[in-house]
């Protein structure tokens, strides 16, 4: 009978703590989310490293630490938090595109265009993944991807966005860079 109390305590210990940590756990994740909104970069990378003490595969606390680090200038440490996201879950297209952004930022663009890549194949309609990859190429010297990815944006961006100018001027500096003056 001892044994079977015992046994009792222990499970209901075990499944308060669970209750508790998956409390402090979202407590945590909003917090740190609240604090990046408000320019605490320190104390929204202190929660969301805490949500992760407490759940090592929390791939979206992983992914938006990376985003933190990132705005913070700490390309290596949010190119760090992208990949163990994308060990985590492997078709997380804007992880993917994020850690191609900070492997661009620190000049790695043959890595970036690998990422833009696999960000485009899990999201073919990822149109922020098309135009960093369009950005890329032309800087590797490859102006006819680049013609290519700029034209694919303007074909599947809303016509009715302002920013698609964007995509035109750069699509036109890659023709003037290749020769094409036309």
């Amino acid at each position: 009978m001892k044994t079977a109390a015992r046994l009792l305590l222990l499970l209901a210990t075990m499944a308060l703590m669970a209750a508790c940590g998956n409390k402090d756990l979202n407590g945590y994740f909003a917090k740190g989310f609240k604090k990046h909104n408000a320019g605490d970069l320190a104390g929204a990378i202190n929660y969301y490293t805490l949500a992760i003490a407490l759940r090592p595969d929390y791939a979206e606390a992983f992914y938006n630490r990376g985003l933190v680090k990132q705005e913070k200038g700490d390309l290596q440490g949010a190119i760090d938090d992208y990949t163990r996201t994308i060990e985590l879950q492997p078709d997380y297209s804007f992880a993917y595109n994020n850690r191609a952004n900070a492997r661009s930022d620190k000049g790695e663009l043959s890595g970036a265009i690998k990422d833009y890549n696999k960000a485009l194949k899990f999201d073919p309609f990822n149109i922020t993944a098309c135009f960093n990859r369009a950005s890329a190429k032309a800087r590797t010297g490859d102006y006819d991807g680049a013609i290519k990815d700029y034209t694919t944006v303007i074909a599947l961006h809303p016509i009715a966005k302002p920013d698609l100018s964007e995509a035109f001027y750069r699509r036109g500096c890659a023709e003037h860079d290749k020769g094409n003056l036309d």
